[in-house]
């Protein structure tokens, strides 16, 4: 199985992927439409890690509710 790094790599390509096809493919003029592509596709390349108690999306992601939640 692959590691946190690699599905973060490979996630970041089918992302970029997913906005170069939906520009040069489908002619989207919409920059934020391109941009909501590329997340998805990045959000969901990082949905393997997620499930295993000590992995680092899942460490980010409450970092993140820390730092935000009390402000």
């Amino acid at each position: 199985m692959a590691n946190f790094t690699t599905h973060a790599i490979g996630a970041g390509a089918a992302g970029l992927g997913c906005a170069a096809a939906s520009i040069a493919l489908l002619g989207t003029q919409n920059p934020a439409f391109a941009g909501a592509c590329a997340l998805a596709a990045f959000v969901g390349g990082l949905l393997p890690d997620i499930d295993h108690d000590e992995a680092i999306p899942i460490r980010e992601v409450f970092g993140l509710i820390a730092a935000v939640v009390p402000a």
